[in-house]
């Protein structure tokens, strides 16, 4: 109770936009979803109308489509606002940043690059206060109040570099009753030190990378370790695929394992609530849509590229902003609590899919299969070179030789989905994460 008063008298006093936005997010989770959308509506046309007023690059392409006029925004035009991607942003530079920017405290900010090169992009305070204030509400929502006991398994180097790991970051995690373990590199002795730990600690939540709280769970569940079960593990920095979610309720069988959406580029997106299956969009802060790729329509569900607006930022909008993932967005809330929308199968990074020649893609989880339940293979990663080069890059488990007759089962299941590919096999002693400290198992470089 005393670390609660700590960390929320914390939050009020540096930061109390931050507890009202929580507390906003919260109500407009509740409320009905009439209430819910006619809020979204008015902060998008509230961003829409900003952009076009301050930023060169959307007065120019609103005037094109005939978006606004006179002070006001035509929705019947909604469906012809231009998508914007990574490569707009680098080429137009200064044109998406608000005249205003300087006033409203911006500052910069960059998007991890596990997509390719990194994109810059300004930010400011009412978005860092409304982005924190959600961080604060995906652990409200799901009964973790800020000063409970928590874990941060975390692995960005970035983030190691540039202060998480820092004094400012150590007196934020002593305020938030939060330990800090780092799991950019996880070796063995590591793991077992994070096992007591956690046994020791007894939180109420751990909050990690999705692929480093596997590789604790797969540790612990091959060499029979209890581990103390928390109420939730939040899981982001990558996809969940549900071998990895089973293998981590494996060893935490008490435990609630959800998992949570964002991005630097648009902060939080969205989070699972209360076990309910799907991804919870925060559309209080975003206005999520796909991108079709077949038909070029964008829609309000369904199946494709995830596109974000952000209803918080105004130093420089982000409006239908192409993240690079995949995912499904539900026609309906199927009983849910609560009024957020659902994204029902968050698929990942673009770049996590093989593609055809044709252009359709293989989904990332039907490669990740053919590896799961091979008692040789201690960790793995494939990366599509070409159309038709793979290469499969395995770590063996210790004292295990090659199952060739598996292996080659393998390499023939991959041959039914991508016809005539030459698979190179590389054993090697580590694969390495990305420089995010993300882990990623299937890796297209076609672009």
């Amino acid at each position: 109770m005393i670390r609660n008063v700590i960390a929320q008298g914390a939050i009020l006093l540096k930061i109390p936009a931050s507890w009202d936005y929580m507390k906003r997010g919260e109500r407009l989770f509740h409320a009905d979803r009439e209430v819910l959308l006619q809020y979204q509506e008015e902060q998008y046309e509230k961003v829409l109308i900003y952009a076009y007023e301050h930023t060169k690059y959307y007065h120019r392409v609103f005037d094109e489509i005939g978006l606004i006029k006179n002070g006001k925004v035509d929705s019947k035009l909604y469906k012809d606002i231009p998508i914007l991607t990574k490569d707009i942003i680098r080429r137009e530079g200064a044109a998406l940043i608000s005249n205003e920017a300087t006033q409203r405290g911006f500052y910069v900010n960059t998007s991890g690059g596990s997509t390719g090169e990194p994109v810059s992009f300004a930010q400011d305070r009412e978005y860092f206060a409304c982005n924190f204030g959600d961080k604060i509400l995906f652990g409200v929502l799901n009964g973790k109040r800020p000063g409970d006991r928590e874990i941060k398994l975390w692995g960005s180097e970035r983030d190691i570099l540039e202060g998480s790991i820092g004094v400012k970051e150590k007196c934020i995690n002593w305020c938030f009753n939060r330990r800090f373990l780092n799991s950019f590199v996880l070796t063995l002795e590591q793991m077992q030190k994070y096992v007591k730990i956690i046994n020791k600690e007894k939180p109420v939540q751990i909050w990690a990378y999705a692929d480093s709280i596997y590789q604790l769970a797969r540790f612990a569940n091959q060499n029979n370790l209890s581990l103390f079960s928390p109420c939730n593990i939040i899981t982001t920095a990558g996809v969940l695929y549900d071998e990895m979610r089973r293998e981590i309720m494996k060893a935490f069988p008490h435990t609630r394992v959800l998992n949570q959406y964002g991005s630097r580029e648009v902060g939080v997106i969205g989070c699972e609530i209360g076990g309910s299956p799907g991804i919870r969009i925060f559309e209080h802060s975003v206005k999520a849509e796909v991108y079709d790729g077949i038909t070029g329509h964008v829609l309000h569900h369904g199946d494709g590229e995830l596109l974000i607006t952000s209803l918080t930022n105004y130093s420089m909008p982000l409006i239908r902003y192409r993240i690079g993932d995949m995912g499904t967005i539900a026609t309906g809330m199927g009983g849910l609590e609560g009024s957020f929308a659902v994204i029902k199968k968050l698929a990942g990074r673009t770049n996590t899919h093989l593609k055809r020649k044709d252009g359709s893609l293989v989904h990332g989880e039907y490669v990740t299969h053919l590896f799961y339940n091979k008692d040789w293979i201690e960790n793995f990663r494939v990366i599509q070179h070409g159309f038709t080069e793979i290469e499969f890059q395995v770590v063996l488990k210790d004292g295990c030789n090659i199952n060739r007759v598996e292996l080659e089962q393998m390499k023939g299941n991959l041959r039914k989905v991508l016809d005539n590919c030459e698979i190179q096999v590389n054993f090697l002693k580590e694969i390495p994460k990305l420089k995010s400290g993300k882990y990623q198992y299937v890796i297209s470089e076609i672009n």
